[in-house]
């Protein structure tokens, strides 16, 4: 009798072990992963967080010595990657690491990009700034040269490059040009059309008293940001109107992230092992409030991004937590998931990131989108930068994964 009652629930214990196995084997099946690493030896690369849109991402690639040759890349993924390159020949007398804060590139709608560069070339009395729209089919560039609005100066200066499908916009600290009466300090933006001409020169805001950051753009067609404005120690999130009145959303505090997207604002703020996340819609309206007490204390909040129904998806970096110590430093990416919190504020289920080794101590940049599958989202992390080499991974996962 107990040997048969012994057979019963070694079965029984087969059956469930084969039902973990096939859940986890579904669950691996649905998540699309891409390990990315492209190596440039004897090169520099060129690229920051402009250069990131969605499911693509721009560089430029650059020879060693005087005024080099350099060819600008667009990569997409994660589907099915593709790679498109073009040549061109900015007037930058030697790129380095010196250099590389005087050049920007940017993605621009499916497939452009745009340059800003120094132009050491430049015939005047003092380097300005080139602009040029590479249309990545067919490698046409259109530029533009800005002799009296954009100088050096000004691109060391630049805070935030924001595009839209037909516009893109520089946001740049200083210059009297669009202060009032000389004063210095102001925020100022430059718009630019599509082929890279200029469109008009702006004040950003009427107030020259604090610092700002961290620009998004709620509708970059009629000047409507949402930002950061600190000062004196106090930081507080601002939504602003195109008729540049302002509204103060909240005052902020700890570690936070922002996520403008699907006409609703997201902010959540991480202090200790306390989360507490906000929504607002485009008119400055609350619509979500919630604390999530569930973190460790060696988590970093990562990225958020605003579901269209409402709640958020939330990305978490785990460092140090080790289950054997001698194989694990403090400092060690040890894991890295995405929480689901639905429209009332509760926490859904978490998705675990796959195929992200361990070892990494920094994640430089990171941020989830929605795939172009229905009900499928993506997220992406570039857990170093090298000047010769790329690396970084991508998830692509149903939103259902998260209800299982």
């Amino acid at each position: 009798m107990a040997r048969a009652n012994n057979i019963v629930a070694f079965v029984v214990f087969l059956i469930i072990l084969c039902a973990v196995l096939a859940v986890y084997l579904l669950y691996k099946s649905n998540v699309s992963i891409v390990k990315h690493s492209r190596h440039y030896p004897n090169k520099m690369l060129i690229y920051d967080d402009y250069s990131f849109r969605d499911d693509s991402f721009v560089y430029l690639v650059c020879d060693d010595g005087d005024f080099p040759k350099c060819k600008i890349v667009q990569e997409k993924y994660p589907y099915k990657t593709i790679f498109k390159s073009c040549n061109v020949t900015p007037g930058i007398q030697k790129v380095d690491r010196a250099s590389k804060r005087f050049i920007f590139v940017v993605a621009f709608g499916e497939d452009k990009a745009v340059l800003l560069w120094n132009d050491d070339n430049s015939k005047h009395d003092k380097p300005y700034v080139n602009i040029s729209v590479v249309h990545m089919n067919g490698c046409k560039q259109e530029r533009t040269i800005n002799t009296h609005l954009f100088t050096t100066e000004q691109l060391n200066n630049v805070k935030k490059i924001l595009t839209h499908d037909d516009t893109f916009v520089v946001f740049f600290k200083n210059t009297a040009e669009c202060g009032i009466n000389g004063q210095l300090d102001r925020e100022c933006t430059l718009r630019f059309k599509s082929d890279g001409h200029f469109d008009h020169l702006d004040k950003f805001i009427d107030n020259s008293k604090f610092n700002i950051s961290n620009i998004h753009s709620a509708d970059l067609t009629n000047n409507r940001y949402v930002y950061i404005k600190s000062r004196n120690g106090h930081t507080d999130l601002y939504l602003s109107n195109s008729n540049k009145t302002e509204h103060m959303l909240l005052s902020l505090s700890g570690d936070f992230k922002i996520s403008v997207v699907n006409e609703l604002i997201g902010v959540c703020s991480k202090i200790g092992k306390n989360t507490t996340c906000y929504q607002y819609d485009f008119k400055g309206r609350i619509s979500l409030k919630t604390s999530l007490t569930d973190v460790h204390n060696n988590t970093e909040l990562k990225n958020i991004y605003s579901l269209p129904e409402g709640g958020f998806l939330l990305s978490y970096a785990e460092f140090g937590r080790c289950e054997e110590e001698d194989e694990c430093y403090p400092d060690w990416l040890t894991n890295y998931f995405i929480q689901k919190i639905d429209a009332t504020g509760k926490p859904i289920g978490k998705v675990g990131f796959i195929g992200l080794e361990k070892g990494y101590k920094v994640i430089n940049h990171s941020y989830i989108w929605k795939a172009e599958k229905e009900g499928e989202y993506c997220a992406f992390i570039e857990p170093f930068r090298q000047s010769d080499k790329i690396d970084f991974f991508v998830n692509c996962f149903p939103i259902a994964n998260f209800d299982a």
